[in-house]
């Protein structure tokens, strides 16, 4: 479910898998990251700092205090907690690196649906690196975030016509036909039910020891095997 990778008497960062919600909700009451770390019993105060969705796996930095907790929010605002993200995508950029800003705003038709606007809603921005691409159809990708919004590096690559692979509310509408990726590879990219999306690296001053915290992630299995299987099926 969720593994430990950092702790001090401050600070908890978890790695956790997808299919969990961060938070409860409507539908999950009690198997949300938060209800499982304090079943442990082990804490008295939890406040998650970066909040990724349920099918997005990955790094979760998480305050064990109040006064933690504050001076964490504080500097995610000031955008001075440094988070990156790695993905699968379909489609390849003509940069190797670049920027998507946008707007952000709530869909009128579906309210768990988020879409980009050039006018209206939260200022959104997203860089990005090329770390990989395949067949000239499939693109492994770097992202950092700038800013915080719902969905964001997903709405952001639906804006950008090259949505996350396994990303099925991002991906509806969108031609995704595939002329030059062999067979058995297709056939692996539809077995994704869950986006390719990875919270891979978090670093920031610690606000109690002003010491560097500096975290990454290994990918998930199901992302090493796509790697793997495209690295060995492109040469």
């Amino acid at each position: 479910m969720y593994k430990c990778v950092f702790e001090d008497d401050n600070i908890l960062i978890v790695d956790k898998e997808r299919n969990i919600s961060v938070h409860p909700g409507a539908g999950n009451k009690d198997n949300s990251l938060m209800d499982l770390i304090l079943s442990s019993g082990k804490y008295g105060y939890l406040g998650i700092i970066n909040r990724i969705d349920k099918d997005t796996s990955g790094l979760v930095l998480i305050a064990k205090d109040g006064f933690t907790h504050m001076a964490l929010e504080e500097k995610m605002k000031a955008y001075e907690i440094k988070r990156k993200y790695v993905g699968f995508v379909y489609g390849i950029f003509d940069l190797c690196a670049g920027k998507i800003e946008t707007k952000i705003i709530r869909s009128n038709s579906d309210k768990t649906t988020m879409v980009a606007s050039s006018t209206i809603g939260k200022d959104a921005v997203t860089l990005y690196k090329v770390l990989n691409s395949f067949f000239s159809e499939i693109s492994f990708l770097e992202y950092q975030l700038k800013t915080g919004r719902t969905h964001q590096i997903r709405v952001h690559m639906r804006h950008n016509k090259t949505p996350v692979i396994g990303d099925h509310k991002y991906s509806k509408g969108l031609s995704l036909i595939l002329k030059e990726t062999p067979q058995d590879v297709q056939n692996l990219l539809k077995s994704f039910r869950k986006q390719m999306l990875h919270s891979k690296y978090i670093s920031f001053e610690h606000p109690v020891t002003n010491h560097l915290v500096e975290v990454e992630a290994h990918l998930p299995d199901d992302m090493k095997i796509l790697l793997d299987k495209l690295i060995q099926v492109s040469h």
